[in-house]
This record gives C-alpha cells, structure tokens and sequence, in this order.
C-alpha cells in the first residue's frame, strides 16, 4: 500500500444528516467499480487499451536507462493503492492514464486467476454485483442471513454485559448494513455514547452508498451527532487503525461477521487476524462449523442455486465480453457452473464449498492473446469454508488466540466469539 499523503483533501459525500469520508486503500477496485457500473469508460478501444499495457511490460528493459525508468515510473502510477481520495482523482485522469488504468485493473482481476485460480476476493460485490447481492440477500432463498442476523443479535446481548468501551468500530464486510444497526441496537446508550467512529471496510464503493444512504434515517445514528461514519474501500489485510488503549478505552473492536471469515484460508485468516489484534484490539467474528458431511451437502444443495451463480458469474461474464467472448462462449461457462466440497491443504476436517466454473479452450485463448498469459481452465469464484469445532479452536489457540465468550447457535452450524490474542 501506497504512503498517506495527509495533504489530499477527503472526498466527501454531503447527506441530508451527516456527510461521509470515503478513504481509497484500493484505487484497482474503485477504477473496477465504476467501469462495471459503465460510469467511466476508456478513451480507446478497450482492446487498444489492452495493448497499450502490453507493450509497456514487453518494453521493460533494465538496459535502456531512459526508457526503463519511463515504463517503470508509469507501471508505479498504474499499480499504487491511493489513500484519501476517490472521485476526484478519477476526474483528474488524462483519457489515455484512464484508458491504461481500467486496462490494467481489469488485467489484474486475470492476473489473479491465473495465480490462485480464483477470483479476487470481493471481486463479485463491486459494480452492478453490489445490486445484485442486496436483491439476493433480501429474496426467499436467502432466509439464513436473516436468521443469521438474529443469531448475532442474541450474541451481542450476552457480550457487552460487562461495560467494555472501545473508540472505533471496525465492520469488515458491511453487507446491507444490518449488523451495523443491529450493534448500535444491543450497546447500552452510555456505551454507544462513546464511540467515535464506525468504519466500513468493503471492495465496493456502491455498496457503501448504498448503506450510508440507509443510516440517514437509523434513529440510532440519528441521535449520535458526533459520530464519525467512514466507509474504507480496502482488501482487509490492508486496514490498519489506531488504537486507543487507556483507562476509558479498551482498543478498537473489529467485527468480522456474516460469515466472511470463510472466504479465507486458516492461514490468511490468522495473517489477517494478527494484523487486527497485535495493538490488543478484539475482534468478533463467526465461524460456519459442522459436525457431519450431511450438513456440508444441505449447504452445499443451498449455493448450486440459480441466483446465486447468476450473482457470481455477473461481473466475470462483463469483463469476458469486453474481451471479445461470444455469447456462446458464455452460455457453455454458464453451464459449467456446479459447486464442490474440498478439503483445506494440510487441515483436513476445514472445507470449503468452492462455486466453480469451467472457461472453454477458446476463451483461455483469447485471454492469453489479450494478456500474454495463461489461465486455468477451472475456476473457482469463491471459496466458503466450514470447520470442524475443536479443530478450529485448537488451531487458534495454537497461534495464541483465546476464543472469549463463545456462543453455539443452538440447533445450527454457526458460533460467534470474541477473539482476542494472549500473546505478544
């Protein structure tokens, strides 16, 4: 990530009650977000663009001086994390700097792929995926994040009982802003009263909008004028936030909720988790557990839904046919769509149910004349991991985590906890 630069002025988004600052660790995203949603769109040909980029990377050469130090000085414009800034940077933009910027944000969605065999992560829930999430979450066939939010609710109850005050509120993954009304909610008003911020940290600018827009008549929020609301366009491991440790505060609490913990690795997560926790800051998160391969296949059953593959196929289908995909081409990887259970490497009782697709020969082929690399052919579009109880809390407490006040959803596959770290 890029330096602060504490001269940019924040953008800010001015609402009927309170306006909100937008920090931009991720300017790839943002760039993404608003190519999908066709708010900007490149100077030239998108595949001009394409070769724009590609020309510059076959022109590194360390040996021409002059020349490397022009393509290198471009890549590092292209390739920085912006902090305090948003629209107005994208404003500024020369048409050709944009043309390569889109070019090379939308390289690095293959890039990752062609790495990890997956797409970024947050990469479905930018652009018109941000709609599309809040219809899916509100539709019949969404019914467990209902659930799961009264769940999380009869949690809170039983957590903040003992008077802890923390200054900053940190949400990763905000989804439609439910569970940051439903916290407000379950604090106490002498608690509440003492917050200072609450931060959003999310890949999707539009769903920030979306949700800053619905707290401007929570009567919760309302009735907290000093409140600071920040929405975070940032990768996870990227949020690093003061902390306030003293008599009155207990450092900041991170709520890591609705399950997205499960979008990461064991390892990743704990890598995440360190970076949360190493100034003695909490963190509430929830697990998805089983105890039997029969409940892994219910969930399984759940995600091979036909929104739910509309959802995260929408965006990767968009940059697709940009590339020159013809429809059929997209009605076989639509077809291919199927969902699996695999084992994490090396913990085995840890598995994902992972959305899956198959791209044809011909579009790794037009991908590879595009980028000048090469992807896999299967695909994962995202990963949901589910873990065995007692392996999960042992692995924790291996990397020196203690699981406070943890909290089993009676009669289902779900526990909340507050994580904090017992070593140094």
């Amino acid at each position: 990530m890029g330096s602060s630069n504490s001269s940019t002025q924040i953008p800010r988004f001015q609402h009927k009650e309170f306006s909100t600052p937008y920090k931009i660790d991720s300017m790839e995203a943002v760039i993404l977000d608003h190519y999908l949603k066709g708010l900007i769109q490149p100077s030239v040909p998108i595949s001009m663009a394409y070769s724009q980029i590609n020309k510059l990377y076959s022109e590194r050469n360390p040996g021409v001086l002059t020349q490397g130090m022009e393509v290198e000085k471009l890549l590092t414009e292209l390739r920085r994390y912006y902090y305090d800034c948003g629209y107005e940077t994208i404003d500024q933009m020369s048409p050709s700097f944009l043309s390569k910027t889109i070019a090379l944000s939308v390289r690095s969605v293959f890039e990752n792929i062609r790495d990890t065999g997956v797409l970024p992560s947050g990469f479905p829930y930018i652009g018109p995926g941000s709609d599309m999430y809040f219809d899916l979450i509100r539709s019949k066939e969404y019914e467990v994040s209902r659930e799961s939010l009264k769940d999380y609710t009869d949690f809170l109850g039983t957590l903040f009982v003992n008077g802890t005050f923390y200054e900053n509120l940190i949400f990763l993954g905000m989804g439609d802003g439910a569970e940051i009304s439903a916290t407000l909610n379950s604090l106490s008003d002498h608690v509440t009263k003492k917050i200072k911020s609450i931060t959003m940290v999310d890949m999707t600018l539009s769903g920030m909008k979306h949700v800053v827009e619905k707290f401007n008549v929570d009567p919760i929020i309302s009735s907290l004028p000093d409140l600071e609301i920040i929405g975070r366009v940032s990768r996870f491991e990227d949020v690093k936030i003061t902390a306030r440790r003293d008599e009155t505060y207990s450092g900041n609490l991170y709520l890591w909720v609705g399950k997205t913990s499960g979008n990461f690795k064991i390892l990743d997560y704990l890598n995440i988790l360190n970076g949360f926790t190493a100034d003695g800051s909490s963190v509430i998160t929830d697990f998805g557990i089983y105890d039997n391969k029969s409940e892994l296949l219910y969930i399984k059953n759940q995600y091979e839904g036909d929104r739910n593959r509309d959802f995260l196929l929408s965006n990767l289908v968009t940059l697709l046919k940009d590339l020159g995909c013809s429809n059929s081409h997209l009605n076989e990887i639509n077809r291919s769509f199927r969902v699996s259970l695999q084992p994490e490497k090396d913990f085995q009782t840890f598995i994902s149910i992972n959305s899956e697709v198959t791209l044809p020969n011909s579009v790794v082929d037009i991908i590879e004349d595009r980028f000048g690399f090469i992807v896999p052919n299967d695909i994962t579009l995202m990963q949901s991991y589910r873990r065995k109880m007692i392996d999960l809390i042992d692995v924790l407490q291996s990397y020196g985590y203690s699981l406070n006040q943890l909290y089993r959803v009676k009669g289902k596959s779900d526990i909340f906890t507050l994580v904090e770290r017992t070593i140094s």
